[in-house]
């Protein structure tokens, strides 16, 4: 893996306009490359107990220190001993799902045992003390966020499409969604209490369900901070209580800061758009890992704090 670093500090300016204006106080991100040489075709990479672990298109995993930036093979020959279609956290643990939908959890020797599921479950967006958060896509016909309380049950939803991130802001949570059909668009969104949004019933068996019908289509007792076409978004993370986004347009990819309800562009990150038909992010208490493909550029983003690091395999020149 060849490895760059650099350290943007820069002034802001208006996406809409291009208008500078000086920052209070600039923010220092440490911006690190990794180039992936001869890479396997990673589907998704989730950051777990200090290593980014990521499944392959045949089903494998691989584990990556966050540390060197390399794959750890001892590591990768411990966990790769069952084939699974998916991974993910839940409470703190590594979970893998397998074709026949069965989940399994990794033990602290790295042993791989079945775990019961609950009836209905659904792996997890996003999920705190509090709530379990679902997210669902129907493209342009639309998607939902889906708050359900842990203790009661009770099951809340509002309008975003299509969720990528949910980021807890004081009492509340901001909802980041993007959708890279024609254009692309994007939208922030602020929910003070998931209990203000409308009460999601369960679904009546044996209709006939049409590709959106399923969608929540307002968005009562949320926001709308930005709601944007001809701009995507990748991802977005808090950082010294400032509210940041990874943004895109048809040439570059930007880091972006949220203020009082507008984007203020930070510094370009890359020259190629990280945008994806299927973005998955994936949060620990630190870290955030964002995954992207396109047709010019895979890989993956790992966030921790103001240090961002583009995991990338690419056609042509790199930045």
């Amino acid at each position: 893996m060849k490895i760059k670093t650099y350290l943007l500090l820069s002034f802001v300016y208006l996406i809409e306009g291009c208008v500078f204006t000086e920052a209070v106080s600039p923010t220092k991100f440490e911006i690190m490359f990794i180039d992936l040489e001869a890479p396997k075709n990673f589907l998704k990479t989730i950051y777990f107990d200090g290593n980014l672990i990521s499944i392959t298109s045949e089903g494998e995993l691989v584990a990556i220190s966050d540390s060197s930036n390399q794959i750890d093979m001892g590591l990768t020959r411990k966990i790769n001993t069952q084939k699974f279609e998916d991974i993910f956290i839940a409470d703190g643990d590594l979970l893998g799902q397998n074709k026949g939908k069965e989940i399994f959890k990794l033990s602290k020797n790295y042993r791989w045992g079945p775990v019961s599921k609950p009836p209905g479950f659904q792996i997890p967006f996003f999920e705190d003390n509090t709530y379990l958060v679902t997210a669902t896509c129907s493209g342009e016909w639309g998607g939902s966020i889906f708050f359900m309380n842990k203790l009661t049950g009770e099951k809340y939803g509002c309008e975003a499409t299509c969720p990528l991130v949910v980021e807890p802001l004081g009492d509340g949570y901001l909802v980041t969604s993007s959708l890279a059909h024609l254009t692309g668009s994007m939208s922030i969104i602020k929910i003070d209490n998931p209990r203000g949004l409308e009460v999601v019933k369960k679904r009546k068996r044996g209709r006939t369900v049409y590709v959106g019908d399923d969608e929540i289509k307002d968005r009562h007792g949320a926001q709308t901070l930005v709601d944007s076409i001809g701009v995507g978004a990748t991802t977005s993370f808090t950082y010294q209580g400032r509210v940041y986004m990874i943004l895109w347009d048809h040439s570059n990819t930007y880091i972006s800061e949220l203020v009082q309800g507008k984007l203020l562009t930070v510094d370009t990150l890359v020259n190629k758009p990280l945008w994806s038909y299927q973005p998955e992010n994936t949060r620990t208490k630190e870290t955030l890992v964002s995954n992207f493909s396109n047709m010019d550029i895979t890989g993956f983003l790992v966030i921790t704090g103001n240090r961002i690091k583009l995991f990338r395999y690419e056609k042509g020149n790199h930045r």
